[in-house]
């Protein structure tokens, strides 16, 4: 159940509502982790993520690749190498160089 006196904002660009966290405007702002963490956690001091993860497939499918439509060739060349750095760590090593969270769950 909703607060009485809590709304919810609707934004198109995702720094409107850092700009409107930052001015005290919000409470908070709900958000992709990825997004959040490279966009605002890394530049804005005394923030930080609370709450559950939401990683359930059903809602949630993780960063993603994005290929022209129709080129098979390269999404093929590039599910091979996915599958290559996954199962041989390379994807983790990197992932931990950058990120704090898991951006591909579903492995």
């Amino acid at each position: 159940m909703k607060p009485k006196d809590a709304s919810i904002n609707i934004y198109g660009k995702i720094t409107d509502a850092f700009l409107d966290l930052s001015s005290q405007c919000l409470d908070a702002v709900f958000l992709e982790s990825t997004v959040g963490e490279e966009d605002f956690l890394k530049t804005g001091k005394g923030y930080a993520f609370v709450g559950p993860i939401f990683n359930d497939p059903k809602y949630y499918q993780g960063c993603g690749i994005a290929v022209q439509k129709g080129n098979k060739d390269l999404l093929a060349k590039i599910n091979v190498a996915l599958k290559k750095i996954l199962k041989d760590g390379t994807y983790k090593k990197i992932q931990d160089k950058y990120f704090s969270n898991d951006i591909y769950p579903f492995k």
